[in-house]
């Protein structure tokens, strides 16, 4: 599967082409014919879908080491991966808020509003019962 997107830098007015390939075992088409729209539509959303899910993963990893948890507990994993995705969708929800009330273009980065959140949410986090704390030690 081929996806050609045309992307214009708001600045520069420059358009630029990019060309992403996707490989997968879907029949494209019931008759060997044309590829029928509802699975173009289809693949389409599946793009779409996984795309989202990766850019969370790499929030997730990048932000708070997620890939790093060493630990066999599942009852442990499965809440501290629980505490960080509550805490990026607070910081997800922060920025939309001072965005929209401070009319910006642009809300800060994930990745500053983290760093200056960083202590607090740590401290929550080491608060919570059951879950210990030594993976909210984040730099």
């Amino acid at each position: 599967m081929k996806n050609i997107s045309f992307l214009t830098e708001t600045k520069t007015g420059e358009t630029t082409r990019e060309e992403r390939y996707f490989i997968t075992s879907y029949p494209y088409s019931a008759n060997g014919g044309p590829i029928e729209q509802s699975t173009v539509e289809l693949m389409a959303q599946c793009v779409t879908s996984h795309w989202y899910v990766e850019s969370t993963h790499w929030h997730l990893d990048l932000n708070f080491k997620q890939d790093a948890f060493q630990c066999q507990d599942p009852y442990y994993l499965f809440a501290a991966t629980t505490v960080i995705k509550v805490a990026l969708n607070l910081v997800k929800a922060f920025q939309e808020h001072e965005q929209a009330s401070k009319n910006l273009k642009r809300a800060r980065s994930v990745e500053r509003c983290l760093k200056e959140f960083a202590p607090t949410l740590a401290i929550g986090v080491k608060n919570c019962e059951g879950l210990g704390g030594e993976w909210a030690n984040v730099d």
